[in-house]
């Protein structure tokens, strides 16, 4: 049934080009999904670990749960757990997958074909 169905706000790639902290003010965002271009980089880069962890503490901050894409290898993924991080995206959990073959990884049926 359709009230079962929870739909949230998770704009791609904050923090680059149209998805801004205008966002934060403007929508009633559920989550905050930062962009691959400030993970990418990371812990090496100090730049970019800033900005990272200060993404997740404005979320967290507001109540948002905060996504990081782009988490391709271990060290990566173990700096944004440390930054206390609710969502993860990336190769190193998996490759691209197409929409037909995600219901072998969840074991459901994607709805609409």
């Amino acid at each position: 049934m359709c009230k079962d169905k929870v739909i949230k706000i998770a704009p791609d790639d904050f923090g680059s080009g149209f998805s801004s902290f205008t966002l934060l003010r403007q929508i009633p965002l559920d989550i905050l999904k930062i962009d691959r271009n400030y993970i990418s980089n990371i812990p090496g880069n100090k730049r970019d670990a800033t900005i990272a962890g200060s993404l997740i503490a404005i979320g967290h901050s507001m109540d948002l749960q905060v996504a990081a894409e782009g988490i391709e290898n271990e060290e990566r993924l173990a700096f944004l757990n440390a930054k206390n991080r609710d969502l993860a995206q990336g190769c190193y959990f998996s490759v691209p997958v197409p929409k037909n073959e995600t219901t072998k990884l969840l074991g459901k049926p994607y709805p609409g074909g």
